[in-house]
């Protein structure tokens, strides 16, 4: 830098110079490049409006979904140690999630989630938790998913049209996790036992 620019830094200060001009240490994040820039406009501008207008003519829940699993085994990352001394931490060894449903409303923030410790998500257990769900309000509840086999399977579609009465089904535009507003969930509110 010296030779090229005629300004000598140490390293040290490089980290408070790019700080100083605006720049922070980050983590970058992955984003998909599959996503439909037309649907995706065409689902913000007709469909969520649709959604909306719907909501207050039924007096209905706004209800965004997605299903998380915590793996029970934890997670590792860098931390400080004596050279040579490799920290170690203990686990049971046995390499088993926790899988949770979850909903939130729009308009509330009310928050609906149940776990699942056994085997893998499906349409038997999705339709089970939308039916607890279902029997824990009385308003009917627009729901907005995203494209996981299970949500749009055969079974689901034969659920959906069974509790058409209660229930509206909307899927988000493939890809586009940014318009579900459970993805940025911290907490839990609400539990269904």
């Amino acid at each position: 830098m010296c030779e090229r620019f005629s300004v000598a830094y140490s390293t040290h200060y490089i980290s408070q110079l790019l700080k100083n001009m605006g720049f922070s240490y980050q983590k970058a994040k992955f984003v998909a490049d599959h996503k439909d820039a037309e649907k995706r406009k065409e689902w913000l501008q007709h469909t969520w409006p649709e959604i909306i207008k719907m909501a207050e003519e039924k007096n209905a829940y706004i209800l965004f979904g997605d299903e998380a699993s915590f793996p029970q085994w934890g997670s590792l990352t860098y931390t400080w140690a004596k050279r040579g001394k490799q920290p170690v931490v203990k686990t049971s060894g046995k390499r088993r999630g926790y899988k949770v449903f979850g909903l939130i409303d729009y308009f509330s923030g009310r928050f609906f989630c149940k776990g699942h410790e056994k085997g893998r998500l499906n349409s038997e257990s999705y339709a089970a938790f939308l039916t607890e769900v279902l029997s824990k309000t009385r308003k009917h509840i627009i729901l907005i998913q995203d494209g996981a086999r299970y949500h749009t399977s055969k079974a689901m579609q034969r659920f959906f049209d069974e509790k058409a009465n209660r229930l509206t089904v909307f899927d988000l535009p493939s890809y586009s996790p940014d318009y579900n507003p459970i993805e940025k969930l911290r907490a839990v509110r609400t539990k269904i036992s």
